[in-house]
């Protein structure tokens, strides 16, 4: 009697590529040969195949056919990482006077093609078995071949054979063919945990919860069968909380429990960062809280953090957090209380609640969060008898660039000032680069000065960044004067320099000062690279001068960089604007050709 009923579907010619390419990652883990040293004839073949010139009547090569047998051609493929090499080099073998192939010399030349994904060689290789006189176990050919031509050869099934093909029409997602695997093992009283654990799994991970449950069931009725720890942690995590079925998965939660094993803290962390009722996660945190220790207690703690920001209770999270971090701020929830802890946060949970406050526009709480992680990061470096140098503090003032809190970083940079710290370039140009951005130009200057006064010596990143603000400022003049001032200090412009003057000038519409200044780069032997090239077809297009652009875009082209999509857009449209269709349409032609996206 069968457990699950199936239908009798056709097999498909790529059934057996199918099964033969997960078949062989099974052969690759335990390798079938069991004596796998190289040998000095293993060596000597492996270096004669893989040497150029190669010519197969080569004397030494007739010599070391007399000493071929199926354990030294299956190493010698092995070996191979080009699956044309070992496919030649099998063909050589078969025709050797005295030598056969084995069933394990053609699973070791089939795990080759599957790695190189050679669908058709493979094909090939299946179906010179049906006619070869190799002898083969029916474990060996449950590696390789349906379970039809087994049966057809008049090979006993065993169960060696029946769980490899199994596990393939799971991986393959053929349930139905699977199914008839499965019974056929029942009914032989085969099952056990670990063919179980196949289905269920293949079940849980392609969304059939409710046939995985009737299958546990089923098992634990009928087998006596009940899931180890793994397979349960499996099927919670990798099925179950993936699919978001968490009615099911804390069901096997409690089962775990009642049969006597401890979930580890990585399950009821995932189930945490997935659940959204608070009597669920007040349960899971009252059943483990105790017992942890600190590192994972912040484990559980952000994943309570991270399920509340995905269910949208953003705000929830946030005063959460702000309760564990700022001493005599009351808790509102069962949830609080349980997993408030004593040591602070750690950067991952703050980040956890920023991101979502972010993107929820609450960038008022996001900021108020940044500022008590600031004071957490720098204060802690004190604690522990670091004073924190530059590097750190250039991180904490980087950060709040990074949410747009300028003033709050130039408060902290001269705080530091003041506190006998001296800045170095690097501090000095990330307060710049947040000037820049924020177009506050004439500030970032007086910082440039503020750099001479120090005696320090501005990088090149530094002029960079000052003639990328006043470009961006729609001041080319005052670009261009700082890129003369920069050569006037002996600092050499590199390429970023360059483009960044170049788009600025074709910005403003002085095409024929960035044609100029691109001259000057190649003439200074500056390297010019795909992006560069870009900025300058582009700013050639707008500047309407296809024609110019045209010359530069076929100088990339010669020089094997491909242009993103954009820029054939713009040279089209450039064309088109100057009412020279037949180009437009020969670069639309080129574009297509080319298969640049839309």
């Amino acid at each position: 009697m069968l457990l699950f009923k199936s239908t009798n579907q056709s097999f498909m010619a790529s059934t057996v590529c199918i099964s033969i390419s997960y078949c062989f990652h099974l052969i690759q883990r335990k390798p079938i040969c069991s004596n796998a040293r190289t040998t000095t004839v293993e060596a000597s073949l492996v270096s004669i195949f893989t040497r150029k010139p190669f010519c197969l009547e080569s004397p030494e090569l007739q010599e070391l056919s007399s000493k071929l047998t199926p354990e030294i051609v299956e190493t010698v493929l092995k070996s191979f990482r080009n699956w044309r090499l070992a496919q030649l080099f099998f063909s050589w073998a078969s025709k050797q006077e005295g030598y056969s192939h084995s069933c394990y010399t053609y699973n070791a030349l089939a795990a080759v093609l599957s790695n190189a994904r050679q669908i058709a060689p493979l094909r090939e290789l299946a179906e010179s078995i049906l006619i070869s006189q190799c002898l083969w176990t029916p474990g060996a050919f449950g590696y390789f071949l349906r379970l039809n031509e087994m049966r057809d050869l008049g090979c006993r099934m065993d169960k060696h054979s029946l769980t490899p093909a199994l596990q393939c029409y799971c991986s393959a997602g053929m349930f139905d063919k699977a199914l008839m695997v499965f019974n056929e093992l029942n009914e032989k009283g085969w099952v056990d945990q670990h063919v179980l654990a196949i289905l269920l799994v293949s079940y849980s991970k392609c969304g059939e919860v409710d046939m995985a449950f009737e299958l546990i069931e089923w098992a634990e009725r009928n087998l006596k069968i009940s899931l180890n720890e793994k397979t349960l942690c499996v099927l919670i995590h990798g099925g179950l909380c993936k699919n978001r079925e968490m009615g099911k998965a804390l069901m096997l939660y409690t089962h775990m429990k009642e049969s006597g094993i401890s979930p580890d803290v990585q399950i009821i962390s995932q189930l945490l960062s997935c659940i959204s009722e608070e009597r669920d996660m007040v349960q899971l945190l009252e059943d483990s809280w105790i017992n942890l220790d600190m590192v994972n207690r912040l484990l559980l703690y952000n994943s309570v953090l991270t399920s509340l920001v995905n269910g949208g209770n953003v705000d929830k999270a946030y005063h959460l957090l702000k309760a564990t971090t700022v001493s005599g701020l009351n808790v509102s929830s069962r949830v609080d209380k349980t997993v408030l802890i004593k040591e602070k946060p750690d950067t991952t949970c703050f980040q956890t609640v920023i991101d979502g406050l972010c993107k929820v526009d609450k960038l008022d709480m996001a900021v108020d969060l940044f500022h008590i992680e600031a004071r957490n990061f720098l204060a802690d470096m004190t604690k522990e008898g670091f004073l924190p140098d530059m590097i750190a503090y250039s991180a904490t003032i980087d950060g709040f660039l990074n949410i747009n809190e300028l003033d709050q970083a130039l408060k902290l940079f001269r705080e530091i000032c003041e506190r006998g710290y001296c800045p170095d370039v690097v501090a000095y140009n990330t307060i710049i680069k947040g000037l820049c951005k924020a177009k506050r130009i004439t500030e970032a200057e007086d910082i440039l000065n503020e750099i001479f006064g120090k005696g320090l010596v501005p990088s090149v990143v530094t002029y960079n960044l000052l003639i990328d603000g006043w470009c961006k400022n729609g001041d080319t003049n005052q670009a261009v004067l700082w890129f003369s001032r920069m050569i006037d200090k002996e600092l050499e412009p590199n390429v970023i320099t360059y483009t960044t003057l170049i788009d600025g000038l074709c910005n403003a519409g002085k095409s024929d000062e960035a044609l100029n200044l691109w001259t000057e780069m190649e003439n200074k032997g500056c390297d010019t690279n795909r992006i560069a090239y870009m900025a300058f077809i582009h700013g050639l297009c707008k500047c309407r001068k296809p024609d110019v652009a045209l010359v530069y875009f076929q100088k990339m082209e010669e020089k094997e960089m491909l242009p993103d999509s954009y820029i054939y857009r713009a040279l089209i449209d450039a064309f088109a604007a100057n009412s020279n269709t037949d180009m437009a349409h020969e670069v639309l032609e080129k574009m297509i050709k080319r298969g640049t996206g839309s």
